[in-house]
């Protein structure tokens, strides 16, 4: 995870300055289908965010993000955990677009994930709220001058998970609407 955060930086400084920016003051909402795919099961959910663009390239962004599934604890038992998580995380995100229409990101952001697992069988309820860190990124595709469709974006989550340290992968896609457009030009 310490190689991620200079990963952020480098890419953010090798991107080509040649192509049109985002305009500062553009305020997007995004909301949409997530997903936590793992080897045992898989939990999906909502995300949504909203980003504020404070540099022409460059945004803070406020993601708020929730899902739930249900595994069984092994093949020779049938306990069922069913499991949440609720993520509230914070950052900035690097945005360039090619082609007036394709706009690529990444970002790394900083928050709290709250994880919860109730059992099926003694219902006992475990919660743990943790510090999280996420580094990731994305493509969105514009379809009209306030719409784009957010292709894919796939972000690593690592947070302490009910008792380990655990890197989860998160995966989402779903709609962004630019609230305003703000023109550089005076």
């Amino acid at each position: 995870m310490k190689r991620m955060v200079p990963l952020f930086f480098i890419l953010a400084g090798i991107m080509p300055f040649t192509v049109k920016a985002q305009e500062r003051g553009e305020i997007s909402v995004f909301g949409g289908y997530v997903c936590e795919p793992s080897i045992f099961d898989m939990k999906s959910g909502w995300e949504a965010s909203l980003a504020g663009n404070i540099l022409p390239h460059v945004a803070l962004v406020a993601d708020f993000s929730g899902y739930r599934g249900s595994s069984l604890v092994s093949f020779f038992s049938s306990e069922v955990l069913h499991e949440s998580k609720y993520n509230l995380l914070f950052g900035p995100r690097y945005t360039h677009t090619f082609w007036n229409r394709l706009t690529p990101f990444i970002h790394v952001q900083f928050g709290t994930s709250k994880d919860s697992r109730r059992s099926s069988t003694t219902y006992k309820e475990t919660t743990k709220t943790s510090p999280a860190l996420a580094t990731g990124g994305g493509l969105d595709a514009r379809v009209s001058n306030r719409v784009s469709l957010r292709m894919l974006q796939v972000d690593v989550i690592k947070a302490e998970n009910l008792h380990i340290n655990s890197t989860s992968a998160r995966v989402s896609f779903g709609a962004v609407i630019r609230l305003n457009k703000v023109s550089n030009k005076s």
